[in-house]
C-alpha cells in the first residue's frame, strides 16, 4: 500500500455538488485504478498538496474545487496533472471539468413551461458565471418557447417580498441555486402567496439538505456533481498517460429535474378538472389511466383531454407516462430494483413498453441511464 501512486483531493465538504463529485472520484478509482486518494480541505490544504506534489514520485495528480484566480494560478504551477471542478473561473489555466449550466437552466425553464406555466422569472446572482450562465440558458428556452420572461436581481429577504407580489401570477420562477430557491419561496410565503399555485419556484444542485427542509419542498436541476468527479478522475487518467488537455471546460449536462411540491401546478381552473389532474399524477403508477381517472371525478374525458393539452401542451395520456418515466428516473438511481421491478412499480405491464417510453423521453435506455449516473446497471 505504501508505494501505490496517490491521488490528492483538495475539496471541500461544505458544498453538496462538491461531496457529489467526491463520491464520483471515489467510484472512478476503484473501478479503474490503484491509486490511493488523499482529501484535504480547500482552501487551506493546498500549499500542503503541492509541496507533498513536488516531493513525492508517487503523486499522479491533483483533482481542487478553486475558486479564486490566485489558487488556480498556483494549482497549474503543481509538478503533476491537476483538474479544477469549479465554474468560478471559466479562462482557466487548468482543466475543467463542471456542470453544463446553460443546459441547468434550460432544463428549469422546461420544466416549468412543462407544467403549464407562461410567465417566467429568473432571479439573478450578478457576477457568478455559474449563475450567470444558468440565467442564459433559462432566457433561451423561454424565448424559443415565445415567451418573454423577466431576469432580475433582488437581494435579501426584505426585497424579495416587495418584488414577488408586484409580479403577473401565476408565475414560475427559477433561482442559479436551492439556498436562493428556498429563499424565494419563504419570502413568497411571507408576502401571502401560494407556492406552487401563485409562485412555482425551482433551484439547482438538488442539495436535500434545502430541498426538503423548504418551508415547502424545492424542485431542483442536479447538477450532477457524481459524474463531474468520475468524468474528471478519468480527464486527469488522461492527461497523466500525456494526452493534450480539452481545448475548454468539459461541461456535464443533467438528465432530469428532481420534482416537488414548489412545482406541482395544476393550471386547470375548473375544479373539477383540476381534481383530475391531481388524481391522475397522484395515481399514475399504481396502474390507473385517463378514463378510470375522468369517470372518478365525474368530468368529461373530451374536456379533459383539451383542456390539459392547452395548459401543458401535452395529452392526459402522455401526462401520465411523464409522472411515471420521472419516478422510474428517480427509482433507477436511488434503489437496487431491476428494470423490470422499477417498470411494474411505476405501472407499466411490459417492460418492452416501458423502454421504448423512458427512451423516448430520456434520450437512452433505462439501464444507460442507471449506469451514466451511478456506473452500474
Amino acid at each position: 500500500m505504501l508505494h501505490r501512486p496517490v491521488l490528492f483531493l483538495v475539496l471541500s465538504d461544505r458544498h453538496h455538488y462538491v461531496r457529489e463529485a467526491t463520491v464520483g472520484i471515489g467510484h472512478f478509482v476503484r473501478e479503474t485504478t490503484d491509486w490511493l486518494m488523499h482529501r484535504v480541505g480547500w482552501p487551506d490544504g493546498l500549499d500542503r498538496v503541492l509541496a507533498d506534489a513536488a516531493s513525492m514520485r508517487r503523486a499522479v495528480g491533483i483533482i481542487a474545487f478553486c475558486r479564486d484566480a490566485d489558487h488556480v494560478r498556483r494549482l497549474a504551477a503543481a509538478p503533476c496533472p491537476a483538474v479544477n471542478l469549479s465554474s468560478r473561473l471559466l479562462d482557466s489555466p487548468v482543466p475543467l471539468v463542471i456542470p453544463d449550466n446553460l443546459a441547468v437552466g434550460r432544463l428549469g425553464a422546461r420544466h416549468l413551461i412543462g407544467q403549464g406555466l407562461r410567465r417566467l422569472a429568473f432571479v439573478r446572482v450578478p457576477n457568478l458565471p455559474y449563475a450567470e450562465e444558468r440565467e442564459a440558458g433559462f432566457l433561451a428556452e423561454a424565448r424559443e418557447a415565445g415567451l418573454d420572461p423577466i431576469a432580475e436581481a433582488v437581494a435579501g429577504a426584505a426585497a424579495l417580498r416587495r418584488w414577488l407580489p408586484g409580479l403577473p401570477h401565476p408565475i414560475g420562477i427559477m433561482a442559479p441555486d436551492d439556498p436562493t430557491a428556498v429563499a424565494v419561496v419563504a419570502a413568497a410565503l411571507d408576502a401571502d402567496l401560494r407556492v406552487p399555485d401563485q409562485v412555482a419556484v425551482i433551484g439547482a444542485d438538488d442539495a436535500p439538505l434545502w430541498c426538503e427542509t423548504s418551508p415547502v419542498s424545492l424542485s431542483s436541476v442536479p447538477t450532477e456533481g457524481r459524474r463531474v468527479g468520475y468524468q474528471a478522475a478519468a480527464l486527469l487518467q488522461a492527461l497523466r498517460r500525456g494526452e493534450p488537455p480539452p481545448a475548454g471546460p468539459v461541461r456535464i449536462a443533467p438528465l432530469r429535474v428532481v420534482a416537488r411540491t414548489s412545482t406541482d401546478v395544476v393550471p386547470l381552473g375548473d375544479p373539477a378538472l383540476a381534481e383530475a389532474l391531481r388524481r391522475l399524477r397522484l395515481d399514475a403508477c399504481r396502474g390507473c389511466d385517463v378514463s378510470e381517472v375522468v369517470q372518478a371525478a365525474g368530468v368529461s374525458r373530451r374536456t379533459f383531454d383539451r383542456k390539459v393539452k392547452e395548459a401543458l401542451g401535452r395529452t392526459p395520456h402522455e401526462e401520465l407516462e411523464r409522472v411515471r418515466i420521472e419516478r422510474a428516473s428517480d427509482l433507477l438511481l436511488e434503489s437496487a430494483l431491476t428494470v423490470s421491478q422499477v417498470a411494474r412499480k411505476c405501472g407499466f405491464s411490459r417492460v418492452s413498453y416501458f423502454a421504448r417510453v423512458f427512451r423516448r423521453e430520456r434520450g437512452c435506455t433505462p439501464g444507460a441511464f442507471r449506469k451514466a449516473h451511478v456506473g452500474h446497471e
